[in-house]
């Protein structure tokens, strides 16, 4: 009986091992689709603030992977749930919502269309200007401005003017309104001068598509303006556009902006960001001055000239880099901005002219002037008071009145071969000064009184190192000779 038992055992093992073992059969994905509604989407038109929750549908339906990811190849357009693929349409413009299975072999795409509804104004008050454009303003103070054309020019009256700044009141038929919020509707081109200035109550500014020009002081001294979207298409932007709209906390002057007038954003105080056309070649005189809020600014390549005080006063910027393509800054152009601290000066600068970074104490380290620099203008580096050396290039020939007057802490300054002159007190009461370094064989004009009282450099621990051979020149100028301690060869 054992014997038996014992064979039956083996019968039963041989039996089993002789069972093919099973394998699960996988459908995998062959397509995948974008879904609502039981519809196939390849695109979507949403209106702004509208929600439409997205599936994926795969082929075979009973395919065993059915784990998707979603993803928005814009988020400030559209916003997309990653697990769910619920869409939320946030600004006007098209991005694509792309779903994926599993790991991302099979995917499907779906453009979404963000527009803004029209919205149905009713008036309190309608007007026209005689010609194709007409106005109305609702109860809650939107003046809503349509029609074709431009908006024509007004002016500001006479007795309201004051030196400087404009107050009071326009000639345009809306003045005398409680305007909060300006729409401006498409079909219109321009906006004419003064047409919206010295509004009290202006808070906000939509343009839409069509604008080309925004002529002189059309917006100024809107003091309770913070917001204005510019569309693209807009060419030219005039004089004082936005001069002293103290609110006004951002601008973007977009790419289609070729011309940027002068007093631009005059005395905007508020302003925290700004972003400059890339297609400018200039920015002009006054442009941003007084902007103290105004924390950084990108001065795009291809702009050649920066304005007389482009951006005096602006206290609240940390730093500038100055693009290779610039070959001016004007006089004042940077002048009291005090807490830059970072400088760089492209190489493509030719002329420095006065004031230019006068009283900017913060900017430290040593400045390295380009090779390209010719001039530096009178007080351009005055009272730059953490400056702690300068290198002037070889190009330069002209030093102006005071340029380096009160660099407390600068101890070396190197001066290169081609100068030719040096104004009174270019470098008087830089206190830490000990060591000047000049690459000109001949000794260049060191424009000094008799006295000695404007004297350019400080007497008392300044060592003037020459070209080899140069010495005898430098001592044989009463100027050089009594304004240093020593001169010695390199």
């Amino acid at each position: 009986m054992k014997i038996f038992n014992i064979l039956l055992l083996g019968l039963v093992l041989f039996a089993a091992g002789c069972t093919e073992p099973v394998v699960e059969s996988v459908t995998e994905v062959e397509a995948i689709e974008i879904v609502a509604d039981g519809e196939t989407l390849t695109s979507l038109i949403l209106d702004v603030g509208k929600k439409v929750m997205l599936e994926a549908r795969v082929t075979p339906a009973d395919a065993d992977e059915q784990t998707f990811s979603w993803a928005t190849s814009d988020t400030e357009i559209v916003t997309v749930d990653a697990a769910t693929g619920m869409v939320t349409a946030v600004a006007q413009g098209t991005a694509v919502i792309t779903v994926a299975v599993g790991d991302g072999g099979k995917t499907a795409s779906c453009e979404v269309t963000v527009t803004k509804p029209e919205v149905n104004y009713v008036f309190v008050r309608e007007g026209t200007d005689g010609g194709d454009i007409s106005w109305g303003l609702t109860a809650d103070g939107i003046l809503v401005i349509s029609g074709s054309g431009a908006i024509k020019d007004y002016t500001v009256q006479e007795d309201e003017i004051r030196p400087g700044v404009w107050v009071g009141r326009t000639d345009a038929p809306w003045f005398e309104l409680d305007v909060t919020d300006v729409v401006i509707q498409n079909g219109i081109t321009g906006v004419g001068y003064f047409a919206f200035a010295c509004m009290p109550s202006l808070k906000k500014v939509t343009i839409k598509d069509g604008l080309s020009e925004i002529k002189d002081g059309a917006f100024a001294r809107c003091p309770e303006l913070t917001g204005i979207s510019i569309p693209d298409g807009v060419t030219k932007i005039g004089n004082s556009a936005f001069y002293m709209c103290a609110s006004l906390k951002s601008i973007v002057i977009p790419d289609s902006v070729t011309e940027l007038g002068t007093y631009v954003c005059h005395g905007c105080t508020s302003l925290e960001s700004a972003t400059i056309s890339a297609n400018l070649t200039e920015i002009k005189n006054n442009a941003f001055y007084g902007c103290e809020s105004l924390a950084s600014i990108t001065i795009p390549d291809g702009v050649t000239s920066l304005g007389k005080e482009a951006f005096y006063g602006c206290k609240a910027l940390t730093g500038i880099d100055i693009p290779d393509s610039v070959t001016v800054l004007g006089d004042f152009a940077f002048t009291y901005c005090t807490s830059l601290e970072s400088l760089t000066l492209g190489n493509g600068i030719q002329t420095i002219k006065d004031s230019v970074f006068e009283g900017c104490s913060s900017i430290a380290g040593d400045i390295v002037f380009p090779e390209s620099v010719t001039s530096i203008g009178a007080c351009s580096f005055a009272l730059c008071s953490s400056i702690t050396g300068v290198t002037i290039g070889n190009s330069a020939t002209f030093i102006g009145f005071s340029a380096f007057f009160g660099c407390t802490s600068m101890e070396s300054v190197t001066i290169g071969s081609a100068m030719s002159e040096i104004d009174f007190f270019a470098f008087a009461v830089c206190d830490a000064l000990e060591s000047v370094t000049i690459k000109a064989a001949i000794p260049p004009t060191l424009n000094q009184s008799a006295d000695y009282s404007d004297i350019s450099f400080r007497i008392e621990n300044d060592t003037l190192h020459v070209p080899a051979g140069s010495k005898a020149a430098y001592e044989a100028s009463p100027n050089w000779m009594n304004a240093f301690a020593s001169i010695v060869e390199q």
